[in-house]
């Protein structure tokens, strides 16, 4: 083998360097961003230049001007409050400092700032409105589309100014239609709306006086000027308690602002998504703060127990729920509004008692004794820690208790109205924990890219963007899935059978418990530990769908039974030689380290007809040994390479499934591929009897018919059953792990013998509802999740891990880390190349240039 000669102008890569270099610029990138972390930490604490640690000093090179830019930027990009925080001693001018924060937050198309809303709005009179107007304005004179807007801002912006994809599409062909027929430029402005749209709102939400002028005053009705004045003289008030009309009049004019308190004991549940803009992720603070939340927001915790859960300071995570709950991503299940009559026109959150006849427009009564107590618990900043804050309080107290039962406003009220006992339900018991099924991005492609039914889309969107679909929100998505049309060919089938098999599994596995699903993806985004606890404190076990992809294999270690791949690794190259040395069975194969070049096929397997070719980061692909280097040339220049000889037939024939848990000995046929000596070995060593899933077998003696590749020639294209295709250049993309395969014993001329192990997959599988319903019928007759097995299904588990993990240390050179591969999270990549011959039945290293 030779290594990959660049050309002259080529960048230098880090895999090429010498060893020693690689080595120093590792170290190099870990220091530094060491010395961000604890720079921001110390920023985060509100340490001054005076009090920072010597070492870090030094670290910055014993200048204050360099750590004061550093508070500087921090503060900016993490929108902090002035007063209260480090800036304060970097800079002296707080107007000036929002202008800055504000400039560099629409510049960076991020969300409106509405935890600094009692100083943006009230004090420099910018509003969500104006804020996103300029948003807009900018993308449309840069002539950026639409995808540019990062998705919770495009969200936003659409719920304030009603300007989806669509609208903005029309807006800028406007634009454009101006410029090219009438010679002349109309204002972008000038097309844009002059007013927020009708904005949602919850009773809960609380009213604000925004920044209101002498001029402002004048234009109002006599109504209007009641509540500003209401505002004005006593402070904030509860939406449910004032004209939901006249609310939004005066939001349109600009003259209030909305807070959206969340609590230390609120619990909340995420809701469908409606309205989610799926465009693009930003990556800025507060959005991955958002996505981390997404995730772990627990009907059966509070938001102080969550907070403590994922270690993410109270504050943060307040904000983050409150704006959840202003976009309609999040509900409160109890809102404190119970002893509280509403105004008649919040009659959509009002029950009327059994017995009351009375008509809402004739009961005008007073606002409940109880209000001055609820006052106390109702209203709570989302950022307590601030005096603008206290004094929001104050004023909301004083307003609540001293509330003038003449006032016109309050007069208005329904004593009848009280708000809805269904929307207060308690949560349920905490100690009653889940079963979780862990997803990959795969399914919500399904669910989304199929025509499947007209409603199905949003949920799609809530478990990709979310990450999680909570048990009280998946029997609305059971009926869903239970509309699903039907479809018979290509892939569309594949779409529909998809959703099929996941209603299903659904079904089958709420008979044992309530289930949440969670894409294994969004867990990722938490830190390991906050991982672990947020599994530990939910769920009793957890079923991962089979075969999973690596990117979302999120759980390893996890002190709770799993009914999946216990580990990354078992989820990749590493783990199929591991059983092949095992069990020694398999095809030839040799696993190739990122940056070698073959200049010709490997004799080891060169006298087979096809060879499948595996990346871990795209779909398996089979190729002809007549063609197949430049592909993998190709391919190694990104990433390594797992090549594998493969069955001359590639038409989905030659695959066998063997389903787990097994039957007890005795009850299979004899032809029945249970008894393949592969498969024995399997039950024996890896101690499948305890764990879900299935054996994939390949048939490796297999011949072509007389339609296929006969003497060397090419085929005509063969169509697939799962979607792939052959062409005539003989190349088909498909995945032999996720082949329906319903033959389940041997046919008439064949042997054991024609068969190898090609993989074993832990999990549920939902590309096969004959497979599928087989592995959960399994479950159900051998009681699988019995509590008693889950001991031996943790012991299993951590034997597999262990055995994988021993295999890759034995040949991993020194645990050398790859500059290109994600080995604290993804698959570690090989330093050597490994081989497993047919004729020995193990594995051993390849020396260099054993290809030449």
């Amino acid at each position: 083998m030779t290594r990959d000669v660049r050309a002259p102008s080529m960048p230098t890569r880090l895999d090429s360097l010498p060893r020693p270099r690689v080595d120093a610029l590792q170290k190099e990138d870990e220091r530094m961003s060491a010395v961000t972390s604890e720079v921001e930490a110390a920023i985060r604490d509100n340490v001054v230049w005076a009090k920072l640690p010597e070492n870090l000093k030094l670290l910055l090179g014993g200048s204050q001007r360099e750590y004061d830019k550093l508070v500087l930027e921090y503060s900016i990009k993490n929108q902090l409050r002035f007063k209260g925080n480090i800036v304060r001693h970097v800079r002296r001018d707080a107007e000036g400092y929002y202008d800055i924060l504000l400039k560099y937050s629409q510049n960076h198309l991020m969300l409106f700032p509405y935890h600094l809303s009692d100083i943006v709005v009230r004090e420099l009179r910018i509003t969500p409105f104006t804020y996103y107007i300029g948003i807009i304005t900018d993308l449309m004179t840069a002539e950026k589309s639409y995808d540019s807007l990062p998705n919770f801002t495009a969200a936003d912006a659409m719920r304030v100014l009603g300007i989806g994809r669509n609208q903005y599409i029309d807006l800028m062909n406007q634009n454009r239609s101006n410029r090219k027929f009438l010679r002349r430029s109309t204002p972008i402005r000038a097309l844009l709306p002059t007013v927020p749209v009708q904005i949602t709102m919850e009773p809960w939400h609380l009213l604000c006086a925004g920044n209101i002028i002498e001029a402002d005053v004048k234009a109002l009705s006599r109504i209007e000027k009641d509540i500003i004045d209401m505002l004005l003289d006593e402070g904030p008030q509860i939406c449910g308690t004032l004209d939901s009309a006249v609310i939004q009049s005066l939001h349109q004019k600009g003259l209030v602002y909305f807070e959206v308190p969340v609590y230390d004991d609120d619990y909340v549940y995420v809701t469908t998504l409606d309205g989610f803009v799926m465009n693009r992720v930003l990556g800025d603070y507060f959005e991955t703060l958002l996505y981390k939340i997404f995730v772990t927001i627990d009907e059966q915790s509070t938001v102080k127990e969550l907070s403590d859960t994922i270690s993410i300071d109270l504050g943060l995570v307040k904000t983050a729920i409150s704006l959840f709950c202003r976009l309609g991503f999040a509900k409160k299940r109890v809102t404190g509004l119970e002893n509280l009559a509403l105004h008649k026109t919040w009659a959509e959150y009002m029950v009327l008692p059994a017995n009351d006849d009375s008509n809402l427009d004739d009961s005008l009564t007073m606002i409940t004794t109880d209000l001055a107590d609820l006052s106390n618990s109702l209203v709570s900043p989302c950022v307590g820690e601030h005096d603008e804050d206290d004094d929001l309080l104050n004023a909301v107290d004083e307003a609540l208790s001293g509330a003038d039962p003449a006032s016109p406003i309050a007069g208005e009220i329904s004593s009848s109205a009280m708000v809805s006992p269904s929307a207060l339900q308690t949560p349920n018991d905490a100690g009653s924990k889940r079963i979780g099924f862990v997803f990959d991005s795969t399914l919500t492609a399904f669910l989304m890219m199929g025509n499947l039914s007209s409603s199905l889309k949003n949920h799609a969107v809530t478990l990709f963007e979310v990450g999680k679909l909570g048990d009280e929100t998946v029997d609305n998505f059971i009926d869903e899935l239970q509309n699903v049309n039907l479809f018979a060919e290509g892939e569309a089938q594949r779409y529909s059978e998809h959703a099929r098999t996941l209603l299903h599994t659904i079904l089958a596995l709420r008979e044992h418990a309530e289930i949440d699903l969670l894409r294994g993806e969004s867990l990722l985004s938490l830190d390991r530990s906050a991982r672990l606890r947020v599994i530990q404190k939910s769920y009793k076990l957890l079923v991962s769908m089979g075969p999973i992809s690596t990117e979302a294999c999120s759980l390893s270690s996890v002190s709770l039974p799993h009914y999946g791949p216990p580990a990354v690794e078992v989820t990749s190259f590493w783990w199929r030689l591991h059983l092949y040395e095992t069990v020694g069975s398999g095809p030839p194969s040799l696993l190739i380290p990122m940056g070698c070049r073959l200049p010709r096929l490997p004799g080891l397997l060169s006298k087979w007809k096809r060879v499948i070719v595996t990346t871990g980061a795209h779909e398996p692909v089979i190729l002809s040994t007549d063609n197949c280097l430049i592909t993998i040339n190709d391919t190694l220049m990104t990433s390594p390479v797992f090549l594998q000889a493969y069955s001359s037939v590639a038409d989905d024939s030659e695959v066998v499934n063997i389903p787990f848990p097994f039957e007890k000995d005795g009850e299979e046929d004899k032809d029945s591929f249970v008894h393949h000596p592969a498969v024995h070995v399997l039950r024996e060593k890896l101690g499948l009897e305890n764990l879900v899933g299935y054996i994939v077998l390949v048939n490796m003696r297999k011949k072509p018919t007389k339609t296929g590749s006969q003497g060397g020639g090419a085929p005509s294209a063969i169509t697939l059953a799962n979607g792939g295709t052959s062409s005539k250049n003989n190349v088909v993309t498909k995945d032999p792990r996720k082949i329906c395969s319903p033959r389940q014993k041997l046919e008439e001329g064949e042997s054991f013998d024609d068969y190898v192990l090609f993989d074993c997959i832990f999990g549920i599988p939902l590309f096969d509802e004959h497979l599928n319903k087989v592995i959960c019928d399994k479950i159900r007759r051998h009681d699988t999740f019995n509590p008693s097995n889950f001991s031996s299904v943790e012991f299993t588990n951590a034997t597999l891990s262990e055995g994988t993990m021993a295999l890759v240390k034995r040949f991993r050179s020194n645990n050398y880390q790859c500059p290109f591969g994600n080995d604290s999270t993804g698959t570690p990549f090989p330093t050597e190349t490994i081989a497993f011959e047919e004729e020995s039945k193990s594995l051993h290293r390849v020396p260099y240039g054993f290809c030449v």
